[in-house]
């Protein structure tokens, strides 16, 4: 800074940046400019400020949908609004005079019965390969077969089978009188027939002439087989025979 040059009432130059009261002076001048400057800067930034905070714009989208145009209504669809209206005042009078609705009313109309006839089933033509297979069928003829040979009737030896005598010796148990035959005076004559065996003894016995009572019957039987014979001989040797033996019963016993 150049050196100010000032003239006191002595007479005598001073520089202000010599002398203690210059100094001063200079150092308030720069602090005056230094605030000065300080002023005007914040004055500049206070003006500036809302500028520069500016609102944020909001962008917005708008999708556009085109609309399809409505098509003209035809003359067709209006004809039956406009004639809904008479057919609403037609059915309030019908309403409102039910008789004569009732005479001028037209007969309902006939529907055609639809008569539906059912094709008949066609017959597909037999395909050629099916054809031989049915004119050869396969038939399967069933030979000789083989005869059942029936089993071999084994028969007894000549020994065993009992022969028919007309009496054998025997020492007949008495039969038993059943309490109710007895009691309801039953009586009759059963003849039992009886198997024995080479020794004498009794191997089987069978009714066969019935006294028309089946307890006696039972108790002839029962009596046969408990009754011993002498043994049957031919020629001089034993063999089993077959007789019939009597039972009979009475109510005088």
């Amino acid at each position: 800074m150049a050196s100010v040059v000032a003239r006191f009432d002595r007479g005598e130059p001073a520089v202000f940046g010599q002398h203690p009261f210059g100094r001063r002076v200079a150092i308030a001048a720069v602090i005056a400019g230094v605030l000065a400057l300080h002023a005007a800067l914040i004055a500049v930034a206070r003006w500036e400020a809302p500028a520069s905070h500016a609102v944020p714009v909001r962008v917005r989208v708008v999708d556009a949908v085109l609309i399809a145009p409505i098509p003209p209504v035809s003359n067709k669809s209006e004809a039956p609004a406009r004639t809904s209206s008479p057919s609403r005042r037609t059915h309030q009078a019908i309403q409102n005079n039910p008789v004569q609705s009732a005479r001028t009313r037209p007969p309902a109309p006939v529907h055609a019965q639809s008569i539906t006839r059912t094709p008949l089933p066609l017959t597909p033509p037999p395909s050629a390969h099916a054809a031989p297979e049915a004119a050869t069928p396969t038939e399967r003829i069933a030979g000789p077969q083989p005869q059942s040979q029936p089993a071999p009737v084994t028969q007894a030896p000549a020994a065993d089978v009992p022969r028919r005598v007309a009496h054998l010796d025997c020492a007949l148990t008495k039969p038993d009188y059943p309490a109710q035959p007895l009691r309801r005076a039953e009586a009759g004559t059963v003849i039992i027939e009886v198997d024995t065996a080479a020794d004498g003894h009794v191997v089987a016995a069978r009714v066969a002439t019935t006294s028309g009572y089946a307890r006696l019957d039972e108790a002839a039987r029962d009596a046969a087989l408990a009754s011993r014979c002498q043994p049957y001989a031919e020629d001089g040797k034993a063999a089993p025979a077959r007789a019939d033996v009597p039972f009979t019963f009475t109510l005088s016993e």
